[in-house]
């Protein structure tokens, strides 16, 4: 079953970072995008995108 970006970090402080950090970098940036996910989810994927964004990619 995949794990989707909801289920890796499903509640605060219980994050799956290490699958996280495998997960498609456009979905996580989707996640960050979206206003509607919970702060702690979009901090989660802000995370597991660090070293995957080149600098100044918007």
């Amino acid at each position: 079953m995949l794990k989707t970006i909801k289920k890796l970090p499903p509640e605060a402080g219980r994050t799956d970072a290490e699958a996280l950090h495998a997960y498609d970098a456009d979905a996580l940036a989707r996640c960050v995008a979206d206003a509607k996910q919970p702060w702690w989810r979009r901090a989660a994927c802000v995370e597991a995108l660090a070293g995957r964004v080149r600098p100044g990619h918007r």
